[in-house]
């Protein structure tokens, strides 16, 4: 579908990495798309080759708009509609991760808070084949396999394309970094939430 006027200067704004009106290589270059994976520098450059009109080797609005709408460059436009970054929150139980991922994102329009706990209990109640695979998991007293977090996790980011996903309760564990990176691509980078120990046992007990 045509992405309206909106839609466009969001998803210009997400791809626009230091915020200085224009869409370079560099901005472009690790986005990364609902295809998997991240944008290589080789797709960047050729990006920026099509849209660039005046030859400054940079992207301005005007020129996104038109590399959105020229039917030769579909391709090419489908996998920049497509895209996305993730932002990882990490941190101990109680540090907070969950309130500051919803104050963000309830304050920046084209940013999403995805729990991953949230995501895994939500799969299980609507029973789902994914869902049900879990349930069965932990039932039998097992652990969610990384691999299987990760799917969940990646059905849920590519659900919104043009936006920002902060991601909070993952990554566990290196597997599940690993798996991360092989199945959905390099996160744009990751906050750590540092709390002393004393102060996160402090608000579990309070809940």
């Amino acid at each position: 579908r045509s992405l309206s006027t909106g839609e466009v200067h969001r998803l210009f704004g997400m791809l626009d990495h230091d915020g200085d009106g224009y869409l370079s290589v560099g901005d472009l270059t690790g986005v990364m798309s609902t295809f998997g994976g991240n944008l290589s520098r080789e797709e960047a450059e050729m990006f920026v080759r099509l849209a660039d009109g005046n030859g400054d080797g940079l992207v301005d609005i005007s020129e996104f708009f038109r590399l959105l709408d020229e039917p030769r460059a579909a391709a090419a436009s489908y996998k920049l509609r497509s895209s996305f970054n993730v932002v990882l929150l990490i941190g101990g139980p109680g540090s907070g991760k969950g309130v500051l991922s919803d104050r963000i994102a309830s304050n920046n329009e084209g940013v999403v808070h995805l729990s991953s706990g949230d995501l895994l209990r939500a799969e299980v109640a609507q029973r789902t084949p994914l869902g049900m695979e879990c349930a069965a998991t932990m039932e039998a007293g097992g652990l969610i396999k990384s691999v299987t977090m990760t799917r969940l996790l990646k059905k849920n980011c590519t659900q919104h394309p043009g936006h920002w996903v902060l991601l909070d309760g993952f990554p566990r564990s290196l597997k599940n970094c690993q798996n991360f990176e092989k199945l959905c691509g390099k996160p744009d980078f990751a906050v750590y939430i540092d709390v002393p120990d004393e102060v996160m046992v402090d608000r579990i007990v309070k809940r």
